[in-house]
């Protein structure tokens, strides 16, 4: 039962500083989006609210921020599950140097392939 409420807090705590990471981003930038700007454009998609943002915010946030929010996020996810699957392939816990040894030799074979390609040009 402890181990279970330890990983239930990490989880749900890794989850919040995620909530706050994206809330901050949006506060940088050029045209910084202040948190009452962001959660009032957000709910107005769901609830009748008078504006009280600009549209030029609002059309940041749709157009800008919020896909590369939601990319980052993504890439982010997938990262980390690439991660580990291939720890899980490999059957090690940490991605040791002597591991990573079966990517240089694609490596090689592409750059080798790329500057033959460019030489040719």
């Amino acid at each position: 039962m402890k181990q279970f409420n330890r990983n239930t807090l990490i989880i749900l705590s890794l989850g919040i500083i995620l909530i706050l990471t994206i809330v901050v981003s949006f506060r940088i930038g050029r045209y910084p989006i202040y948190t009452n700007e962001l959660l009032g454009i957000l709910f107005s998609k769901l609830i009748p609210i008078e504006p009280f943002w600009t549209e030029k915010i609002e059309t940041v946030l749709f157009n800008v921020r919020l896909p590369r929010i939601a990319l980052a996020c993504l890439v982010g996810c997938c990262l980390s599950a690439a991660g580990a699957a291939y720890q899980g392939v490999f059957q090690n816990p940490m991605a040791a140097p002597d591991i990573q040894g079966p990517l240089l030799v694609p490596l090689l074979v592409l750059l080798w392939r790329s500057s033959i390609t460019a030489a040719a040009l």
